[in-house]
């Protein structure tokens, strides 16, 4: 019995020992809750203020309060990440370059940690003009940034500054790609925007290269059609280039007040050529008043006069309250010497000034004369001419 008794002795203090150590863990993890707690409501209370201070731009008010997150917490990378987003706001790029820098070597960071360290890294980069050392750092990670829409569009600004436009065509598609879009007809655009810069600088090989993607991306982009009669018009073929101009005008004749120089160098002066394929658009874009203006200052300077009348005539039919058209018109009656056409043409100008109003596009309000403010609503620069 007393052998059983002191075992029943032994096994209760072991017990007792267990229970009493499992309390004072329970208490020591109730402590360190509270504490957590508190240090977490502390750094709470830290970035309201310091976002409020950002936001409003008292900067240096926010670097005093960082600077307190930091010196009770030398680990909390969110801070460092603020402070130099604030130094770049301040036009310090290269203080915030070696703030991440340091951060960054930290082997204390969690992954999550490091990946946002890095983000500021490759900003710090940009800012600071080190586009190649931004961009090898984006490829090298390019596992961990291939579902990042901000990493994307850096990759892609980045390839452009850096005059690699086939590589920002590609992080183009990515980030469309990233988006779900399917339609990617925006690239033939932005090819096309590309290689007229490639052409400026006279890289005819990538010009080239981004004219066939373009095209591969949007057939009836009229832009990647003038880069490519731009590109032949360089390199003095001087027939294609027309064929390539009088297409991108069939896909889009409002463009011809932009190219309308182009054109007449690539024709130089061979009015007569150019009077030609210019009816062939104007058949196809009937009811576009833009290309009939200018088929009638072809006509005109090539001395058709009649011509020019005729589609001046048909302009103004797909637009009849221009002022410019009855102007053009003018001028061309005063070339030919008739008179009783100048002054129908002047009673008609005088009647579309006597018809203009000024009206308010918020409100609705009319004016007499042209006006930069509105009285009754308040608004300015939005008092518009209507005929």
């Amino acid at each position: 019995m007393s052998y059983l008794l002191l075992v029943s002795i032994i096994f209760a203090f072991v017990l007792l020992f267990i229970f009493y150590g499992l309390r004072k863990q329970e208490e020591y993890n109730e402590r360190k809750v509270v504490k957590d707690r508190r240090v977490g409501s502390e750094l709470y209370d830290y970035y309201l203020d310091i976002i409020e201070y950002v936001t409003t731009g008292y900067y240096e008010d926010a670097k005093k309060l960082l600077k307190e997150v930091v010196d009770k917490n030398p680990d909390e990378y969110p801070a460092y990440l603020l402070l130099s987003y604030i130094l770049r706001k301040q036009g310090m790029p290269e203080k915030a370059l070696n703030i991440d820098k340091t951060i960054y070597a930290n082997e204390k960071l969690s992954k999550r940690g490091k990946f946002a360290i890095l983000k500021s890294l490759l900003v710090d980069y940009v800012e600071n003009g080190m586009y190649k050392t931004a961009l090898n750092a984006i490829e090298n990670n390019k596992s961990a940034f291939k579902n990042d829409e901000f990493l994307l569009s850096l990759a892609k600004d980045v390839s452009y500054r850096l005059g690699d436009f086939e590589k920002a065509l590609a992080y183009n598609k990515k980030l469309l790609d990233f988006k779900n879009i399917k339609d990617h007809s925006e690239l033939g655009y932005i090819a096309a925007n590309m290689a007229q810069q490639a052409l400026e600088n006279e890289n005819y090989d990538i010009v080239k290269n981004l004219i066939k993607k373009g095209k591969k991306f949007n057939k009836n982009c009229e832009s990647i059609y003038l880069a490519e009669a731009k590109l032949n018009y360089e390199q003095d073929n001087l027939s294609k280039a027309k064929s390539l101009f009088m297409k991108a005008l069939n896909i889009n004749p409002d463009i011809i007040d932009y190219i309308s120089d182009d054109i007449l160098n690539v024709y130089a002066q061979n009015y007569d050529d150019l009077i030609k394929d210019l009816n062939k658009v104007v058949k196809n874009n009937l009811y576009n008043p833009y290309i009939h203006i200018f088929l009638a200052k072809i006509y005109r300077k090539n001395e058709n006069l009649e011509e020019a009348i005729e589609e001046l005539h048909e302009a103004i039919l797909y637009k009849p309250e221009s002022h410019y058209i009855l102007l053009l018109m003018l001028d061309v009656y005063i070339e030919m010497g008739d008179w009783e056409k100048v002054v129908e043409m002047k009673e008609e100008l005088k009647d579309l000034e006597s018809s203009r109003k000024f009206v308010c596009k918020e409100c609705g309000k009319k004016y007499h004369e042209p006006t930069w403010y509105c009285d009754k609503c308040r608004s300015w620069g939005k008092v518009v001419t209507k005929l």
